[in-house]
């Protein structure tokens, strides 16, 4: 509110109850509220909390906010930002709420009751700032901490935190912890004086033999503790007050006496003398006497006084309102995780120091004690598994525009149409993600997708940032019989360099051939298994297109198949987030830390630790299909936009399409893609695509500058031959889909 624009601000008294008690008219804190709306409902739903009546407001003398005496004013309403720096006339009681430049004083009184009335009072800046900025005012969690929609999940408290707590290593308690340690490995010499034939003496240690001893020994040996060794010796002691003592002196210092025991093996116990008991025990006599002057003050057993915190006034009080603060906030889980894990996400522009801040102000709003940031920053980190999450970079761009849609519409009506379709634009994308890690009885899941494109060579230097580089591609096979680990065996990465082929449909069908063979031979013996399903985004380019249709339908009608059904199912757009993003993520934390390649085969062996690596030309081959289905495949037959669902069946030549995953009758239509007279078979006749280098001449001067840099290794000098290879004769300019030339993500089209 200290802009130039004519706002009002409202100043109710706290203890009215006010249930939210900031709205800011700023498009950086109000992303998903629109702030008159806000205002309007806040008034009505409190209305018997904060009446307004015209008795109660006070006029201001001399037209200056510095005489007002507000101590008794419900809501006081001022035409502009306070600016004042008087702090005697700031209501201790009072908290301050802006209003939108464009709530009007006739917006106000409409909402009230007609017994209320509203006085708008101007307000003249000639003084100083008489309350903190409207920014700088307790910003309560629920409109501030908890107004993004993405993140809805309760926070819960955990046993443990989010990490373990260090060991700390008390060096004074560890030298006393060895110093009571009593070992059981001991050897026992009779040092005692006393003469053991006398039946009178006070040491009777000729009666204990060698074996009494030890076993003694090692029963006091297995009490670490100091406190259980006190517990145990007093059981052998006998302390009394002296049977005689000296009548002319009356005031003689207590005294007791102490006699000492060991036991044998039956369980007698044997007087012995001072001297004989500490060396057996390790008891020093000062040990002794104490334990014993403390048993006669109290006559209890020991007790432990050592250590533990000092309490502290209303420390309870303060680690509960921290407790419940952070319990208070939303936040969600990570979708990279392949299991659910107990860390949640905050957002990201959240830290602890933030959250602290956050808990001090509104800890002072309300005149409490407040604690320091270490003891806040120990209990998030001990009762709570909580992280800040990263900004995101894959944000559905749908979700994005209607979400500014929303806050920029005015109409209600329109403003609702469009939160409804956001909603459900958001649980149909959450189905897609339900059915893709659902493997139901006889079926098989197999999801599929190229990885970002990798650089050939990576280099440290400079000069690689402003210059092209060789891409390799591969594309990725997961699969899931029943949630089955992502192992190598479960996964299947095709790789191929820019110099040998394109990215396109021929590329994605053949491989695609050559994977359902792999898969054919790898669950033909499961005969359970009839259904597959396919899961992949819906790149037009790629996927999503008449070829990878007449592929499936060639597979289905021409090779002895098991499976009776493919379903290949595309996600709600923007929300394509797959097993095979899980297994890009663990390649690229390893190619992070490679600060140098420049061999294909350094990304193979990456690879290998996470996939089945299948090489062009080495484990599969490219073929010609796409030129092959133009001839036999209807054009503009379907329109991909809304369809989600294709599903084929063994033996029949159409394709079923759905706008659901729910698989529902009303919403399939079964479409015949062949033209008239033509067969599937002809695919039969597919040729083989040749090696075609695709690196265009200004890639190729790029590359040559960067060789100054680095040595070619033995392996790779085939494929640094075949980048600087000129282009065929009868090679076409669009034979080659670029990267640039693919459009990330585009349905409408039709086919």
């Amino acid at each position: 509110g200290n802009d130039s624009r004519n706002d009002c601000q409202v100043m109710i008294p706290r203890n009215k109850e006010v249930t939210r008690k900031l709205f800011f008219d700023d498009a950086v804190t109000t992303n998903y509220y629109n702030s008159k709306e806000n205002v309007i409902a806040w008034l009505t739903e409190n209305e018997s909390n904060t009446s307004v009546h015209t008795d109660n407001l006070v006029q201001p003398k001399n037209n200056s906010l510095e005489f007002i005496d507000i101590n008794n004013t419900d809501i006081m309403i001022l035409e502009s930002p306070v600016d004042y720096d008087k702090t005697s006339t700031y209501n201790q009681n009072a908290v301050l709420i802006e209003i939108p430049y464009d709530f009007t004083l006739q917006d106000l009184q409409n909402i009230t009751s007609s017994n209320n009335s509203c006085t708008l009072m101007p307000v003249h800046n000639n003084s100083g700032n008489i309350i903190e900025p409207i920014t700088n005012l307790e910003l309560t969690p629920a409109k501030t901490l908890n107004s993004n929609p993405e993140y809805q999940e309760p926070v819960k408290i955990v046993i443990n935190g989010r990490k373990q707590g260090r060991i700390i290593v008390n060096k004074k308690k560890e030298k006393q912890f060895h110093k009571n340690h009593i070992t059981s490995e001991y050897v026992f010499s009779n040092n005692c004086t006393h003469i053991n034939n006398n039946k009178n003496s006070g040491c009777q240690i000729s009666k204990l033999s060698v074996e009494d001893i030890k076993l003694f020994r090692n029963n006091l040996s297995e009490l670490s503790n100091k406190i259980d060794q006190d517990k145990f010796i007093l059981t052998l002691l006998l302390i009394k007050n002296p049977e005689r003592t000296d009548r002319h002196k009356s005031e003689r210092k207590q005294r007791n006496v102490i006699k000492y025991y060991i036991p044998n093996k039956v369980g007698d116990k044997i007087p012995v003398c001072l001297k004989i008991f500490s060396q057996v025990t390790s008891f020093s006599p000062r040990r002794l006497n104490i334990l014993c002057s403390k048993f006669l003050s109290t006559a209890s057993s020991p007790k432990e006084n050592r250590g533990g915190s000092r309490k502290i006034r209303n420390s309870d009080e303060v680690s509960t309102s921290i407790i419940e603060f952070i319990s208070k906030l939303k936040c969600k889980k990570s979708h990279y995780a392949r299991n659910d894990s107990s860390r949640s996400y905050l957002p990201p522009q959240w830290s602890v120091n933030f959250l602290f801040e956050q808990w001090k102000k509104k800890r002072i709003c309300i005149n409490k004690p407040i604690a320091s940031r270490g003891k806040f920053h120990s209990i998030f980190t001990g009762n709570f598994n909580l992280g800040f999450g990263h900004p995101r970079q894959d944000v559905c761009s749908y979700c994005s525009e209607l979400s500014v849609k929303i806050k920029t519409e005015n109409d209600n009506e329109k403003k609702e149409e469009l939160s409804n379709e956001l909603k459900s634009h958001q649980i149909f994308s959450k189905i897609f993600s339900k059915t893709m890690l659902t493997v139901k009885p006889g079926s098989i899941n197999v999801s599929f997708d190229m990885m970002q494109n990798q650089a050939i060579p990576k280099l440290s230097v400079t000069d690689t940032f402003y210059s092209r580089q060789i891409w390799l591609y591969n594309l990725t096979f997961v699969i899931n019989f029943s949630n089955s680990e992502q192992s190598p065996e479960n996964c299947h990465l095709y790789t191929w360099l820019e110099s040998e082929s394109a990215r396109g449909p021929n590329e994605v069908c053949s491989i695609l051939l050559h994977f359902l063979g792999i898969l054919e031979d790898r669950v033909r013996k499961e005969s359970s298994i009839t259904v597959l399903n396919l899961f992949s985004d819906s790149c037009s380019a790629q996927n999503k297109n008449q070829f990878i249709v007449a592929t499936l339908l060639y597979y289905m009608n021409t090779k002895n198949t098991i499976f009776e059904r493919i379903n290949h199912i595309f996600p709600v757009r923007g929300h394509s987030y797959m097993p095979p993003d899980q297994v890009f993520g663990r390649i690229e934390k390893c190619l992070r830390k490679e600060e140098i390649i420049v061999s294909p085969h350094q990304y193979y062996d990456i690879f290998k630790k996470f996939t089945t690596v299948h090489v062009l030309n080495k484990y599969y081959v490219m073929y010609d299909i796409k030129n092959i289905v133009k001839t036999f495949m209807k054009p503009n037959v379907i329109k991909t936009t809304e369809q989600k669902v294709f599903t084929y069946y063994k033996g029949i030549k159409t394709v079923s399409v759905s706008s659901k995953y729910d698989n529902n009758p009303s919403t399939t239509q079964t479409i015949s893609v062949l033209k008239r007279g033509t067969s599937l078979t002809v695919l039969d006749r597919k040729t083989i695509l040749p090696k075609v280098n695709y690196v265009k001449p200004p890639k190729q001067n790029d590359v040559k500058n960067l060789m100054r840099f680095f040595v070619i290794p033995e392996e790779a000098k085939e494929f640094y031959i075949d980048i600087f290879k000129p282009k065929e004769p009868n090679q076409k300019e669009d034979d080659h889909e670029d990267e640039n030339d693919i459009p990330v993500y585009n349905e409408d089209t039709d086919f």
